[in-house]
């Protein structure tokens, strides 16, 4: 449950090119402790299908609680998506 180790893997499985479910399940872990770092990432890889089925209602969903959290890049892609 420690969020940046938890961001930290998630990155590592990203750099190193890894099965895109690696990353999208340590995301996942940290943003659902909160944090909107890891949100915003969700909504990107919701959005694009890598790692998770792609589902833009749920990408809708991470951007909105990563934009509560003071992220602009994710008010900026809820609006691109059509729900901000």
């Amino acid at each position: 449950g420690y969020i940046p180790a938890q961001i930290a893997i998630a990155e590592h499985c990203q750099d190193a090119d890894a099965e895109p479910a690696c990353a999208a399940h340590w995301y996942a872990e940290a943003a659902k402790g909160g944090n909107a770092y890891a949100q915003y990432q969700m909504g990107l890889l919701s959005e694009s299908g890598e790692g998770v089925p792609r589902d833009l209602n749920q990408a809708r969903e991470w951007y909105t609680l990563a934009a509560q959290g003071d992220m602009l890049v994710a008010r900026q892609r809820l609006r691109a998506l059509g729900g901000g």
